[in-house]
């Protein structure tokens, strides 16, 4: 989703050898939601100026694996008050890809990464809701 800017071209390039995959640019919150929670992955290339983008927590909080690439250097310092979400990090998108392909070929580790990924935005979202009502 998104324009194409920065890494999106490769990204799209790479992850458009799965059978089934949508690449869209101004979709509808609703339309937008309904896909991702119709996906497994969703690569989130890089924004304007970070790796953080709002794409990576839509995804997460509709149950699809976000796929981030970045070196690791930028990656913890782009993540490291998100309280170790459980996504795909590489190094560049090939490495995605097949990260993606292996958990694809292992439905059980597959399920326990969708699960860890909505417990941890669940888990997110409530330390923030505390924090937010702490405020004075």
């Amino acid at each position: 989703m998104g324009e194409l800017k920065e890494d999106r071209e490769e990204m799209i390039s790479i992850f458009s050898k799965f059978e089934s995959h949508f690449v869209g640019n101004k979709i509808a919150r609703d339309k937008m939601c309904e896909i991702y929670s119709q996906s497994v992955f969703v690569p989130c290339g890089r924004g304007n100026s970070s790796l953080d983008c709002f794409r990576l927590y839509e995804a997460s909080m509709n149950g699809a694996i976000p796929v981030i690439v970045g070196d690791e250097e930028e990656v913890n310092n782009t993540f490291k008050y998100e309280q170790n979400p459980p996504w795909i990090f590489a190094k560049s998108w090939k490495e995605a890809y097949n990260k993606c392909e292996d958990l694809l070929d292992d439905e059980n580790q597959l399920k326990e990464m969708q699960i860890n990924i909505l417990s941890w935005w669940k888990n997110r979202m409530a330390s923030v809701r505390k924090r937010v009502s702490q405020v004075k």
